[in-house]
């Protein structure tokens, strides 16, 4: 029999478990698609994120672009350098042809010089006949000698030959005392003119110096002759000049 206490423990635990919340059922587990849950999860997403994701979608993009072209120049560069590299062709360089050796050539013959002709020289003409004894043998003349040249005389002229007038003297020369003597080379020719003349000889004034060719362009000389017929020739003509006291 139990005791009075037995039965008051075993209510006491009775009420306890009848006021204790019943536990809680397990719920079943439920398979959920991928794209359902990203696309739940994108809809919880900031908005900040939602703009960035073309963004990066389209640099994802961009780069797989770059790459491929980066792929395909590479595979192109390589087609080529492949190309070149097989259409190289690698020769052997010939050896020189040997060259053939010319024969020396024969030494050039001298020149036969031949000498001149000698001059033709007079000879005396000796008769083939015998001369008898007691007759004279003709002598053979020499040639005549040339003639001498004729004598070459110079040509003539001053002031006061033929007509000739004397130089005038500048006013300034004598005013201012200058005296001097001017020698002057005059070529005169055949018919008696002078063609030029020249100072041979200054004075030391210019005036005095130009007054004396002035005067002589104007005479008249005798020409120079050979013998009796008239040539051209030099002559050198003096002048002074002097300041009469």
């Amino acid at each position: 029999m139990s005791s009075f206490a037995d039965h008051d423990s075993e209510d006491y635990g009775w009420r306890r478990r009848r006021h204790l919340p019943s536990p809680p059922l397990t719920p079943p587990l439920v398979a959920i698609p991928l794209s359902q849950v990203r696309s739940a999860q994108d809809e919880l997403a900031p908005p900040r994120k939602r703009k960035a994701l073309p963004l990066i979608a389209a640099v994802a993009v961009f780069a797989h672009v770059l790459l491929g072209i980066y792929l395909s120049q590479a595979q192109d560069a390589r087609a080529k350098i492949k190309k070149h590299l097989v259409q190289l062709e690698f020769t052997q360089p010939k050896p020189p042809e040997p060259k053939l050796q010319e024969p020396p050539k024969p030494p050039p013959k001298p020149r036969s010089e031949t000498p001149p002709p000698p001059l033709p020289v007079a000879t005396p003409t000796v008769s083939s006949e015998p001369v008898a004894a007691g007759e004279p043998v003709a002598a053979v003349e020499p040639p005549p000698p040339p003639p001498a040249p004729e004598p070459l005389t110079a040509p003539v002229g001053r002031a006061g030959y033929l007509n000739n007038p004397a130089p005038a003297y500048p006013a300034m020369a004598a005013r201012m005392g200058w005296e001097g003597s001017v020698l002057l080379k005059v070529h005169v020719l055949a018919d008696g003119h002078p063609d030029l003349v020249e100072i041979k000889q200054s004075s030391g004034h210019k005036v005095l110096d130009d007054s004396a060719l002035n005067a002589v362009k104007q005479w008249s000389f005798t020409p120079a002759k050979r013998g009796s017929t008239p040539v051209d020739g030099w002559v050198t003509v003096p002048i002074d000049f002097a300041v009469s006291g």
